[in-house]
């Protein structure tokens, strides 16, 4: 499940900076609204997700890490 979580982080990472690279294109030629719409959207459809998907996968860590302290597997 972790190198599903981390591929999903990644994917959505790389959607984040193709978004800010189409901001800041928007914002080069002059299209300043567009620039904030574009932001406005990819920020939280990207930076959300990333977050969440990391923060699972560290608990996921903190478990197995107390499994096999205790001698069991998960």
């Amino acid at each position: 499940m972790a190198p599903k979580l981390r591929a999903s982080a990644a994917g959505h990472a790389v959607g984040g900076v193709l978004h800010l690279g189409a901001g800041v294109a928007a914002l080069i030629v002059g299209q300043v609204m567009t620039a904030v719409w574009i932001l406005v959207v990819a920020v939280p459809l990207h930076t959300y997700p990333v977050m969440l998907q990391l923060l699972q996968l560290h608990r996921m860590q903190r478990v197995l890490m107390a499994s096999r302290a205790r001698g069991t597997e998960v």
